[in-house]
């Protein structure tokens, strides 16, 4: 019979890639990152971003930037459908206020990556005190005005008095 196939017949299944369905940031805390801001920390202290990716085929890769500079991450698979990358910077300083982090997930060059972008905010120390005007003597019963300038610290430093333990309230 013309026409007629004696032989085996396959069926190819063709499946589509798909995005990430989820991208989270978390921070040292372990709590969600919901603001495009992280912290503030204190300068000194460590940073440590986890970038979680759920779902996305084929498996995502997940990567960081830092400035929009490719860094890397520690990269683990923790389920099938799970991918997680963990970026860690021990001892901030000021040089990394308001530094940016991105995390991305991309599994195709047919759509964009999926991605998130944080800012650090910092707390800074002063980096200079000093007292501007300094009598050299002081008498009793005598009202002195000495001045006190903190430089460089986020927010604005808080200049408190103390003599002998004791805290000046009031300017007395």
């Amino acid at each position: 019979i013309d026409g007629w196939f004696d032989g085996l017949i396959t069926q190819q299944l063709c499946t589509s890639p798909f995005p990430p369905h989820q991208l989270l940031i978390y921070e040292n805390s372990g709590r969600d990152v919901v603001a495009p801001v992280v912290g503030p920390l204190t300068e000194g202290s460590d940073l440590v971003l986890t970038c979680e990716v759920r779902g996305g085929k084929p498996t995502p890769t997940v990567s960081w930037f830092v400035n929009d500079k490719l860094v890397d991450g520690l990269l683990e698979t923790t389920s099938h459908h799970v991918v997680v990358n963990r970026l860690e910077v021990s001892h901030v300083t000021r040089d990394h206020l308001n530094t940016t982090y991105k995390c991305q997930a991309s599994n195709t060059k047919l759509m964009l990556p999926a991605e998130k972008t944080v800012r650090l905010e910092l707390y800074l120390k002063p980096l200079s005190v000093r007292l501007l005007s300094k009598p050299k003597v002081l008498m009793a019963d005598t009202e002195y005005v000495i001045t006190c300038e903190a430089i460089g610290s986020r927010p604005q430093a808080k200049v408190s008095w103390f003599r002998e333990s004791k805290e000046f309230k009031g300017g007395k």
